[in-house]
């Protein structure tokens, strides 16, 4: 078995200026406006409380059709589409073409959401997954979509962002899991205190977790970290 240690090292944070455009950041990424994205979509997750770049999504979707400085409300819809309709805070993507457009028409108790479309004049549906599943719907044209996963415990699955799973700060990438950044020891009350993630969502492994500086336990003792520590194995 490989052993588990802390190494020492100091994590250099980028810093990060109010309309900065030189940052290009991966979906799942902590963003202080949509310039700083890939995919120029920097989304509000009041629940929380912080702006994930996220992936452009397809007609039907919830949409913004404006940002407050930089930062988005709800999604960005993928090129050729267009955020219509709605209100001021929110809109549906659309393909500007009713004879091609797909509706949102319900979400169903067991994951998935469902919308329809017009196809040679035949009203038809299709499913994507709800809040809480990831993954892709399957089974498109009986009715009875299969596909969509439960969430993870410690991942976040939020339409229409979940065609894969990320996980939550302070848990990482494990296969089809996320599991919680290990623990370095406990603190002065005896509390443990496990491990943190930069921004958590697109970490993949343990070695994405770190530790900040202080005094902590284990069964050696008691003993001081000087500088932030990264966990490798």
């Amino acid at each position: 078995m490989k052993k588990l240690i802390w190494g020492l090292f100091i994590i250099l944070l980028p810093m990060f200026t109010h309309g900065a455009t030189s940052i290009t950041l991966d979906d799942g990424e902590v963003c202080l406006n949509s310039m700083q994205c890939k995919n120029k979509s920097c989304i509000n997750f009041t629940n929380l409380g912080l702006n994930y770049c996220m992936p452009k999504v397809d007609a039907g979707e919830e949409c913004s059709p404006s940002s407050v400085y930089g930062v988005l409300y709800r999604a960005n819809c993928a090129r050729g589409l267009t955020c219509e309709g709605g209100t001021n805070s929110y809109g549906r993507c659309s393909t500007g073409d009713k004879n091609t457009d797909i509706t949102y028409i319900e979400t169903s108790s067991n994951g998935y959401r469902k919308f329809s479309y017009i196809e040679n004049g035949t009203t038809k549906y299709m499913y994507r997954c709800a809040d809480g599943y990831y993954g892709i719907a399957k089974n498109q044209i009986v009715n009875t979509p299969t596909g969509c996963k439960k969430c993870p415990d410690g991942g976040m699955c939020y339409a229409p962002y979940n065609e894969v799973f990320f996980c939550t700060i302070g848990y990482y990438r494990n296969g089809d899991q996320c599991s919680r950044c290990p623990s370095v020891g406990k603190n002065s009350s005896g509390n443990p205190v496990y491990g943190t993630t930069a921004s958590g969502l697109k970490d993949k492994t343990a070695e994405a977790c770190s530790v900040g500086s202080g005094t902590y336990t284990d069964t050696n003792g008691t003993f001081e970290l000087s500088e932030t520590c990264e966990y490798t194995l």
